[in-house]
Order: C-alpha cells, then structure tokens, then sequence
C-alpha cells in the first residue's frame, strides 16, 4: 500500500509540473490507493484524452458524495488546474457541479467553465438560474468584460 502511494505521489508531483509521461502508471496505482488520495490525480487524468473516460467515472462517483466537503475538493482542484481539462469527459464532470446544492461548490464550477471558451454559455445560464448573492455577483465582473476566456486562461 505504501509503494502505490509513493508512486501515486510521485506521479501526481510530475503532473502538477507538467510532465504527464507517469499518467497511464497513476492510472494503474489507483485502485491501490485510498478514495482521498484518487481525487488529485483523476483531476489531472480527467484531462488527459487516453484516460479521462475512467477519471470521470471515478470523479462521477465523488461528484454524487454526500459530503459537501468532498465535491468541494474536487472542485476545488479542477479550478486550481494552470489550465482547465479540455476533454469531452471534463464538461460532464462540470455541468453536474452546477446543480449541486452546495453554494462553494457551484463557484468552483463556474471558476472552471469560465475558463473555457465553450463553457461561457454555460455559466451564464447557471448564473440566470443562481439564487446565492455570493455565487451570483462573484463572477460577474469577469464575465463582463470583452474577451474575458482570452484573459483568464492565456492559452488563446
């Protein structure tokens, strides 16, 4: 148990740098591994195309967690992402946070699909729908801007 920790680890630090040349080994660790310690790199493996199918899956099942703190995490993690997944799977993943009834966890959602080009259609009618003040203003200045996905994920 310990060995696929520490490689699970190891694989995570790579990803996190950049390099996903350990990723199909993460993989392969995760069943290996406590629930906690998945969350992290199925973010990363979410973006990954060869394997975001399973990292959705897996994420799905967290997705649906009672624990509010659980779903945050997940969230959470996906907005701290230097750049958000780009596969198919990810918006899935995504659009379900937006129905959560958990106000941090829809902000960390949004955080994520504003990101994405294709996601600002998305957020704007989750934010029509929105009756928390917080998670309703917290985006809108962004969203105002011209070009706002140009400017917050520097990747166009």
């Amino acid at each position: 148990m310990q060995d696929a920790d520490l490689g699970l680890a190891i694989a995570q630090a790579a990803m996190t740098l950049g390099d996903v040349s350990l990723a199909q080994r993460a993989a392969g660790l995760l069943p290996a591994v406590a629930a906690e310690g998945q969350v992290p790199v199925d973010v990363f493996l979410v973006g990954i195309s060869d394997l975001a199918a399973g990292a959705r899956d897996r994420l799905a099942v967290r997705v649906a967690d009672p624990a509010d703190h659980v779903r945050w995490a997940l969230m959470r993690d996906m907005n701290d992402l230097p750049a958000p997944p780009r596969t198919p799977e990810a918006p899935d993943l995504l659009t379900r946070a937006l129905g959560d009834r958990c106000p941090q966890v829809r902000l960390e959602a949004i955080g994520v699909l504003r990101r994405l080009r294709e996601g600002r259609d998305v957020v704007r009618q989750s934010l029509k729908r929105e009756t928390v003040v917080a998670v309703k203003d917290a985006p809108s200045e962004a969203l105002a801007r011209p070009n706002w996905h140009e400017e917050e994920s520097g990747d166009l």
